[in-house]
């Protein structure tokens, strides 16, 4: 079986859940000045740019740059987002394995 496929369903996954997972960040947000509307947005942004081949390493960098700053505002706050650093690795494998099929 061919890399390709799994990656491009494990690439579709990963958009959608993080979109998903974005937008309601953002929606839960007090307002637009509320830090949470714009991570959220940004974030949800940048992961559907992954869809788009030429603009996937651009996105990667915007989603790394947004795994950061949320990790900071968490960290901040007292909490460890050891999860961020799952999404930001599966964003980077993701990007990874498209480069290397092609």
């Amino acid at each position: 079986m061919s890399v390709l496929r799994p990656v491009v369903w494990y690439r579709l996954v990963y958009v959608a859940c993080i979109a998903y997972m974005s937008i309601e960040t953002a929606r839960g947000a007090h307002g637009v000045t509320d830090h949470h509307f714009w991570i959220g947005s940004a974030e949800a942004a940048a992961v559907l740019l992954l869809l788009y081949r030429p603009l996937r390493a651009a996105a990667l960098t915007a989603l790394l740059a947004t795994y950061a700053l949320a990790a900071g505002v968490s960290i901040a706050s007292g909490h460890v987002p050891a999860y961020l650093v799952l999404y930001a690795a599966s964003a980077v494998l993701i990007v990874q394995l498209d480069r290397a099929s092609t």
